[in-house]
């Protein structure tokens, strides 16, 4: 086989930046652009100083052919006389379907063949698990690349590089029994081909089970990347694929719903929940809807039930002078009936900005009571507060564990009391961090419902408070 060396005039130019930037030469050589999170994983593959490389991502984010055919494609064109690599799947059918493509690219792919000129070498081998390319050293009996699945035999000698591929599923993580085999084989027959301080490996994978591979190579000190599909902010981080709908709307076929909380936080976010679940259920929650809530019908009709008193409730994370955790503000409703909550508010802000939005949504709702932590960055906002406006300040001390206080106002929930905005942009994602709470990201909306929970479980309200109109609830609405 003949192979072209030379790239069209407008392109050998940037023959050099094809070849020694990994993002580039997916570009060039299959065509397309990376988000945001395959460019990060780029550059940690292009650091050969790291040495054990840990990539935790939702399923369908690209890891397999990144770096099963991209990244192991630019590797062996760069360095075809050195390179050999161990690729690990699965299973074997597995393993091979990625062999084959890379093999193919190598064979048939004419902008790879344009820019590396490396061969097959068919007479040593080009088989779907083990193949060759040319090499000058022909005294090298060791396949370029050889795949196999978890279980499979690894034989020959050392190897630059093992590539661990979604090792882990459900049934081989399903007992302790079978993770520890897993583990032994990874350990005895996949790592007996490492060279210390040579050999690198990549393992790629979604999370199964929090004594999974990426938990124990996570405890070994692994340089890890972890991408999970909704942010810090509420914010799908991969759009273009995944909308938040399709990852915790209220369809059926959302990957929350169809597998279950639990399975979705470790497969989407590689969080471990505790197996017997959160403290909030989901069915819990009672809506309201805009022009069919109680307050909102005539009041010479039997469902009309008028608004005895609105509260706002403050979590709050500032640092002097620079950007920390989330700060959040619920808007609440006190009806005969139950609890309505009527707007939520979050940001990330610095203490002046933190104080302006806490004066314009006491502006906006004219609350009788405003309730702040009294600890922490609490206490500055609180004094500022009741020195320098009219706000209703409340000070609550706390004197329970974030748990504790969740667990005390759950009472309140379970009995149907609690009505969300069903029309409300950001209802799943408010629903969300209370259904994985504790083991969330983020815990400020939980305790801004919490600390309301408990603090009007101990006040009465009556007809005198009661509110005319109220304004119509905020579409999601973050600050910072």
């Amino acid at each position: 086989m003949v192979i072209e060396t030379e790239l069209p005039p407008e392109i050998e130019r940037y023959r050099h930046l094809f070849k020694s930037r990994l993002q580039w030469h997916t570009k060039f050589v299959h065509g397309y652009s990376m988000p945001w999170h395959q460019q990060v994983w780029c550059e940690a593959l292009e650091d050969f100083s790291i040495k054990r490389l840990l990539i935790v991502a939702p399923p369908k984010y690209g890891k397999s052919p990144i770096v099963g055919l991209d990244y192991l494609g630019w590797r062996i064109g760069n360095d075809p006389e050195g390179y050999h690599c161990i690729y690990v799947s699965n299973t074997a059918t597995q393993a091979d379907k990625f062999s084959v493509a890379l093999r193919d690219t190598i064979a048939y792919n004419q902008r790879y063949r344009f820019l590396y000129g490396v061969e097959p070498d068919v007479g040593k081998g080009w088989s779907e698990a083990e193949w060759f390319v040319k090499r000058q050293n022909e005294a090298d009996k060791d396949p370029t690349l050889r795949a196999t699945g978890i279980g499979g035999p690894i034989l020959g000698g050392t190897v630059e590089e093992i590539i661990l591929d979604d090792i882990a599923d459900q049934e081989n993580m399903a007992t302790a029994y079978q993770r520890k085999k897993l583990m032994d084989w990874i350990k005895t027959t996949a790592f007996s081909r490492l060279v210390p301080g040579l050999t690198r490996v990549v393992l790629i994978c979604t999370r199964w089970h929090e004594q999974d591979p990426a938990a124990e190579f996570e405890n070994e000190g692994w340089v890890v990347i972890h991408v999970p599909a909704i942010d810090e902010e509420g914010n799908s981080t991969y759009p273009e694929y995944w909308t938040l709908e399709d990852l915790i709307g209220e369809s059926p076929s959302s990957a929350k719903n169809s597998l279950g909380l639990r399975r979705f936080e470790m497969m989407y976010q590689g969080r471990v929940l505790p197996a017997e679940g959160g403290i909030f259920q989901k069915e819990w929650w009672r809506y309201w809807k805009q022009g069919q809530a109680p307050w909102q019908y005539g009041i010479e009709t039997s469902s009309y039930l008028p608004i005895l008193g609105i509260v706002q409730s403050w979590d709050t994370a500032f640092k002097e002078k620079q950007q920390n955790d989330f700060s959040a503000c619920t808007t609440w409703a006190i009806l005969a009936n139950g609890y309505y909550l009527l707007d939520m508010w979050r940001g990330k802000v610095d203490f002046p900005k933190l104080k302006l939005a806490a004066e314009a949504l006491w502006r906006q709702w004219s609350p009788l009571a405003v309730l702040i932590e009294d600890a922490a960055s609490g206490q500055s906002l609180i004094q500022e507060l009741k020195t320098n406006t009219r706000m209703p300040v409340i000070a609550i001390k706390v004197d329970r564990d974030k748990q504790s206080r969740a667990h005390a106002a759950t009472p309140t929930i379970e009995a149907g009391k609690v009505y969300l905005p069903e029309d409300a942009a950001w209802r799943p994602q408010f629903e969300y961090e209370h259904e994985v709470f504790p083991g969330g990201a983020n815990d400020d909306m939980v305790d801004t419902t919490t600390q309301f929970l408990n603090w009007v479980r101990t006040h009465t309200f009556t007809a005198t408070h009661q509110v005319s109109e109220v304004p119509r609830p905020s579409t999601w609405r973050q600050a910072g």
